[in-house]
Order: structure tokens, then sequence, then C-alpha cells
């Protein structure tokens, strides 16, 4: 689970970040980012009602979109970023998410070596 200080909760913030941020696009996930400040690292994962229409089926996505960039917060650099789950995430496995979203975040250098 990632820590309190590394999760995005403010709602002008939120909004912030969905309106002015930069986006990926990617087949199971979109990532929207925007600069954050010093030593700040901060997520936000978005799993609509229309993406999953089931609870547990959205809780499932948001707990391994968690533990995919809880494994990689040391490696990013100090952006604030939105995870919108889209459709063809539903079935799929964790290791499968994670190798989109790594591939998705090398793309644009959002990896620190």
């Amino acid at each position: 689970m990632l820590p309190k200080k590394n999760r995005l909760s403010r709602e002008k913030e939120i909004k912030n970040l969905l309106k002015a941020g930069r986006s990926i696009k990617g087949n199971l996930v979109d990532i929207r980012y925007f600069k954050s400040g010093p030593g700040q690292t901060r997520f936000l994962f978005l799993v609509s009602a229309k993406t999953a229409k089931k609870a547990h089926e959205r809780n499932k996505i948001r707990r391994y979109l968690s533990e995919i960039f809880f494994r990689l917060l040391p490696r990013l650099n100090e952006y604030d970023y939105a995870l919108i789950a889209k459709k063809n995430i539903i079935g799929k496995n964790q290791r499968d998410i994670e190798n989109e979203i790594l591939g998705l975040l090398e793309g644009v250098g959002l990896l620190a070596s």
C-alpha cells in the first residue's frame, strides 16, 4: 500500500492534474502527469463504474495499480500521476498491466535510471 504522503487527495490538486497535466495513452490505462513539488511523487487511481461494473473488480484494479507504483516509487521522477483505467484492463493479470505501464513511462522518460 502506498504511504499517505504519496496519495493525491486534494480536490484542487486533482482538478489541476486532470486539466493541465500531460497524458500518455495506452491500451489498458491512460496516465496523466504534472510536475509536483520537490521530493513529492503522488498518485491517483481512477477506475470508473463504466470501466468495471462491480465494486470488487474496481477495487482489485486499484490494488494492482497501487502495488505496481509502490514498487516503482524509487525509480519515478517527481510528478503527480493519475492513472485512469480503461475497459480492456478487466481480466488482465498484474504482470500485463505492469509491462504496459513500464513501457509507457519509459517511452516519455518518466523513469529515473
